[in-house]
């Protein structure tokens, strides 16, 4: 079946820049993430921004495939609540503001926010091989789901989940990483042992 055409007028419209298109989803983004985030005006326009950032990722990479304007409208806002959700845990783990690429950080196995550094993320996605580093960007930067990603590669969700699991391994073996993770301090790890942290 056949996209209908006003659908592809407004994607269309706001793939091209269209000023009005995009003050058009602009405003609706901006209503729902202010009906759902308490954040300042800042934070509530960063998020919106940010929404429709995916947005426009999402839709240049057709990892829409839905066929009315209705569709659209719940892909969009399948966006915003995964965005406003980090936007809400992100704010209660880091109240004065915190790394984007915080869940890749967890990912590597720190948990008490010593690799939490934007700038470290960067260094190990830059590190890690192109196809490794392109898995680890759609999961952790972008928030793709395994099954959005095997929907894009065309393979099966579990030859996925095994492949991000693969490069997560990858990039403990980092030497940017092992020396944070694994060459911490021996009086640390003599306390923790002797149970007087």
């Amino acid at each position: 079946m056949a996209i209908e055409s006003e659908l592809q007028v407004v994607i269309d419209s706001f793939l091209r820049g269209d000023h009005r298109q995009f003050e058009a989803l602009r405003r609706q983004v901006a209503k729902y993430v202010a009906r759902h985030f308490t954040g300042s005006d800042a934070e509530r326009d960063d998020l919106t921004a940010e929404i429709l950032q995916a947005l426009l990722v999402g839709l240049r990479h057709e990892r829409f495939r839905g066929e009315s304007i209705r569709e659209l409208a719940g892909y969009i806002y399948g966006i915003a609540r995964l965005k406003i959700i980090r936007a809400v845990r992100n704010r209660a783990r880091w109240p004065n503001g915190g790394p984007e690429d915080i869940s890749l950080l967890h990912a590597l196995g720190e948990s008490d926010g010593q690799l939490a550094d934007r700038d470290l993320a960067n260094k190990i996605l830059a590190a890690i091989d192109p196809k490794c580093r392109r898995l680890l960007e759609w999961k952790y930067v972008h928030g793709w789901s395994d099954q959005e990603i095997a929907d894009h590669v065309r393979k099966s969700k579990n030859a996925v989940s095994t492949a991000i699991c693969r490069c997560v391994k990858k990039a403990q073996e980092l030497d940017v990483v092992r020396e944070i993770l694994y060459q911490m301090p021996q009086t640390r790890h003599s306390n923790r042992r002797e149970g007087t942290s």
